[in-house]
């Protein structure tokens, strides 16, 4: 799971992350960040990279993880692999777990927009317990796209249309939003770090899965 050994020389892909992360005005020296970490490629890449851009900013860095209760076993991996990572790059490792499937249907809320809630608010809630000034999230590039097919679809105006943004509320982050989700795997293999697949990104059920495994690729040819 751990990266081979590091070399003090910065790798592309990172290098890339902190143009973003200066781009933006993302961190100040000293800041205390909470990682938002699933387990999957984009997360786990972006705890690495924030983790080898940590000296140069003096940055002290807690991985977050929400157990939203919904793949039962395969969830429970998911936080045993973001813990045993945390463990490996010895950094604090904070997780709750939340039963999101059962508020949604006594609540008669979309599981998918009540699953998001609930994360924003474990992640601001820790922030504000450890006294952090930024909490990071993984969105890309490959996101930001999808997140605006999306709207156009389900007919969203010009200003639903903005889409991701790098900064939210001056809390929230996103360094890796200029990256594309095949940079982001080839680094992690570059690294020798695995990650977790979510089963349910593969549900065609779901609209945002056809969009990103369908209309996607169906525009890039």
């Amino acid at each position: 799971m751990a990266a081979k050994g590091h070399s003090r020389k910065l790798d592309a892909f990172e290098i890339l992350v902190r143009k973003t992360v200066q781009k933006h005005r993302m961190l100040n020296p000293g800041d205390h960040v909470v990682v938002a970490v699933s387990g999957g490629a984009d997360s786990v890449a972006l705890l690495l990279c924030l983790n080898r851009l940590a000296r140069e900013w003096n940055l002290t860095l807690a991985v977050a993880h929400l157990n939203h209760r919904i793949r039962g076993r395969e969830g429970d991996a998911d936080e045993d692999f973001v813990r045993r990572l945390s463990a490996d790059l010895q950094l604090p490792f904070h997780s709750e777990s939340i039963e999101v499937k059962k508020q949604a249907i006594e609540g008669k809320h979309n599981l998918e927009e009540l699953a998001r809630q609930k994360r924003y608010e474990f992640l601001h809630r820790t922030a504000r317990r450890l006294g952090a000034q930024k909490v990071a999230v993984g969105h890309n590039m490959n996101d930001q796209a999808e997140t605006i097919l999306f709207r156009l679809v389900r007919g969203s105006g010009i200003e639903g249309l903005s889409a991701i943004h790098p900064i939210v509320d001056g809390l929230v982050i996103r360094p890796l939003l200029e990256c594309r989700r095949v940079e982001i795997v080839e680094y992690l293999k570059r690294k020798g770090v695995g990650y977790r697949e979510d089963s349910t990104n593969a549900d065609m059920r779901h609209t945002r899965n056809r969009i990103r495994m369908e209309l996607v690729p169906y525009l890039e040819r």
